[in-house]
């Protein structure tokens, strides 16, 4: 494990093969999760040439605040910035971002204010930012996804800041099996991640995450900008690539085809994965690596 400084985070990462002068793969995982989630793809990279970084989000895992006074928001405006300044300290000008859940959403942030950075967009299950978008315009979201956000809901009443706090493993284990049904993970893989979600400032960051900008006492005042740009409109102009596991038990595939491909100005390819759930790259690392690779060379 490495580490980076930028202006608020010490940002721990692992590496997958060697820096060259080809365009680096940027690895984003989501919640409840960590850098580890990229163990098996970036391998996969990492043997066919590419380099890969996969940096544990804040709040999770080795990642720490610099000061205790900094805001803990879990602002999806805080997490692109987060890796603007991560690309920034590595001198990675331009990386194809490949994000899922978290990742996928903070990955569409990057695309949508610092576009420059991003060569190439890939999404894993659903499509984030987009989805609230689409449901804003009056396209009403299914019982079915609204009954599997209960968690979002939860973080919104007085009983769901101690359970996160109490139980951040227990809670995680429970959407694991929820989201992705018959994926047998181990006991190992999990362990890992359960320290990961242990770091001090992980609750904070997610109850931070789940709520309105404009209701979030944590939300950082520096992102104010950057927040309202992003309500201006939300437009992608960076070729995306979107994998979809039909097995998903939270973001559901009739959700996530509403009409978010309006949103993507610089193509976009919807790829299907039957049988997987939502965490796609840890249950098919080989079938994501492919695919991304494949991405990488579309015209």
């Amino acid at each position: 494990m490495q580490n980076v400084r930028t202006d608020q985070l010490e940002i721990a990462f692992k590496t997958h093969g060697h820096p060259s002068t080809q365009l680096p793969f940027l690895l984003l995982h989501g919640f409840p999760d960590d850098a580890s989630a990229w163990d098996g793809v970036g391998a996969r990279l990492a043997e066919a040439g590419r380099y890969a970084v996969a940096p544990h989000v804040r709040g999770c895992g080795a990642t720490r605040f610099l000061s205790p006074d900094a805001p803990r928001s879990g602002q999806v405006t805080a997490r692109a910035r987060d890796m603007l300044q991560f690309m920034d300290a590595l001198k990675i000008e331009r990386a194809i971002v490949v994000g899922q859940d978290w990742g996928a959403a903070t990955g569409q942030a990057l695309a949508m204010l610092y576009p420059q950075r991003v060569e190439k967009l890939a999404v894993l299950n659903g499509h984030g930012l987009l989805n609230m978008a689409v449901f804003a315009q009056g396209r009403r979201p299914s019982w079915a996804t609204l009954h599997a956000g209960w968690y979002q809901w939860l973080f919104q009443t007085p009983l769901g800041e101690p359970l996160l706090r109490q139980d951040p493993a227990g809670l995680a284990r429970y959407l694991w099996q929820q989201w992705s049904p018959g994926w047998p993970f181990s006991d190992e893989t999990f362990a890992g991640v359960a320290q990961s979600l242990a770091n001090p400032d992980w609750a904070d960051v997610v109850l931070s995450a789940y709520r309105a900008p404009d209701q979030d006492r944590s939300a950082d005042p520096q992102d104010a900008d950057a927040g309202k740009q992003l309500s201006a409109g939300l437009t992608i102009t960076r070729p995306a690539l979107n994998l979809q596991g039909m097995r998903d038990g939270v973001d559901l595939f009739e959700d996530t085809q509403l009409g978010q491909e309006a949103f993507y100005r610089g193509g976009f390819r919807c790829v299907r994965l039957d049988g997987c759930g939502h965490f796609l790259q840890r249950e098919r690392p080989d079938e994501v690596a492919r695919l991304l690779l494949g991405f990488l060379h579309e015209r």
